[in-house]
């Protein structure tokens, strides 16, 4: 992991990425493929803790198989320690976060205001027509918990929030998605 140049410092690991695959083939070597990534990034925030100013806040930003592995890592060496409150925000993006269990789980909450801090923002898309319940239920079986029902995705929409100009529109604008299922990418 090495910090990026620019004004503020941006880390990005350099892992070993279990294959798409082990997404969804729900074997024990999909798990331990999941495993072996996520002892790189354990030893990429290792690294960035060792380096990192410790009174500078930081995010924590992954995507699809990074979310999963930045879920882990939140839960595991974030949540309940004096990191959380350096925290901003976490980005969670392309990977299921359920508004009851996993907000629960990490004791943060979803980000509904461009000023909130110590909480998460995430969405997932899919396809028209959706195989949600598919990479639901293979998230569900790489986290050994139960399936996610989509109606509980927490689903934050960030960037309208710019364009809105009262602080009660901007809230309503990023509030965990009402809608029955995701919300599907055209």
């Amino acid at each position: 992991m090495r910090p990026a140049p620019s004004t503020a410092s941006a880390w990005a690991p350099l892992i070993r990425q279990a294959s798409l695959g082990a997404q969804y083939s729900r074997t024990e070597d999909a798990r331990a493929a999941i495993d072996l990534a996520y002892t790189d990034v354990q030893a990429a925030f290792d690294a960035f803790l060792a380096a990192r100013d410790p009174d500078r806040p930081f995010f924590l930003v992954g995507h699809g198989q990074g979310a999963l592995l930045a879920k882990r890592l939140l839960a595991g060496r974030i949540a309940e320690t004096t990191l959380s409150q350096s925290l901003v925000a976490a980005y969670l993006l392309g990977w299921p976060v359920d508004r009851n269990r996993d907000l629960f789980a990490l004791n943060v909450r979803a980000c509904q205001d461009p000023r909130d801090s110590r909480c998460i923002v995430s969405w997932s898309t899919f396809a028209d027509p959706t195989d949600a319940e598919h990479f639901l239920a293979a998230a569900a079986w790489l986290e050994r918990a139960r399936p996610v029902d989509a109606p509980r995705l927490l689903c934050t929409n960030p960037s309208a929030a710019r364009r809105m100009r009262s602080r009660s529109a901007r809230r309503r604008t990023m509030a965990p998605c009402p809608s029955p299922r995701p919300r599907l990418a055209r």
